[in-house]
């Protein structure tokens, strides 16, 4: 109890720190916001390149959502005697998520661009999902930052990328794009509880990974529209 106790704290804390940075924002300009059209919406998902990003994106964090939402399970199934404390420490990882959405850029810049950089935080993601089998939890601690890290550097790279391409609708893109990322985060946190419940741990990984090809085809096909472009 005491360890929730703490976290909720931090929490508080957050949010009352980003309550102090809103008020300090200009507010001098005037926001404008439109309803898109459905045929806007079509236009966008009809373009290969951006149905591919979005594909990415729901694949993604589909499966970052199953593992971290069950992942408490699995680390009380390792260790009953883990506490709320113990079992939050864990996701201090989320800070390597920060630096790799920093870094976003110069990491595309070093690798070759921002296709083959997205197609190598993929294949990072599908490492460091076999990464979750391990028991030792120290293991497991260390395996939180580079999931993290993956899965945050696909999120800057595949949304700064989407806004870069986009051309028209720009508002129905970034609209679907949100539903898109929080519809895989929703079905993630939910749906593979059924293989939870029915397999255990190695059963949610395991069903996890077909999603994870289906993520890296869709980055061959965006690098491959990229270079049909050049």
């Amino acid at each position: 109890m005491v360890g929730m106790a703490v976290s909720f704290l931090f929490l508080a804390l957050g949010l009352a720190i980003c309550l102090i940075w809103l008020g300090s924002m200009k507010t001098d300009q005037t926001l404008k916001v439109a309803q898109p059209a459905l045929r806007e919406i079509f236009s966008v998902l009809s373009k290969r390149s951006y149905a591919s990003m979005y594909t990415i994106i729901f694949c993604c964090f589909f499966v970052f959502s199953a593992v971290l939402n069950f992942l408490p399970f699995r680390l009380v199934e390792l260790n009953e005697s883990f506490s709320e404390f113990r079992i939050g420490t864990i996701y201090i990882g989320y800070v390597a998520g920060v630096v790799t959405a920093l870094l976003a850029m110069d990491i595309a810049r070093l690798i070759g661009g921002e296709g083959p950089a997205i197609a190598v935080a993929v294949i990072v993601l599908v490492v460091s999902l076999f990464g979750w089998s391990f028991d030792n939890t120290h293991l497991l601690f260390i395996n939180m930052f580079v999931f993290s890290g993956a899965m945050f550097l696909v999120h800057a790279l595949v949304s700064g990328l989407l806004n870069h391409r986009i051309e028209r609708h720009k508002g129905a893109a970034n609209g679907v794009y949100v539903a898109v990322f929080y519809g895989g985060g929703v079905l993630g946190s939910s749906v593979p509880g059924l293989a939870y419940r029915q397999y255990g741990w190695e059963g949610l990984l395991i069903w996890q990974l077909p999603l994870t090809v289906i993520a890296f085809i869709a980055t061959l096909i965006l690098s491959l529209g990229d270079k049909a472009r050049e």
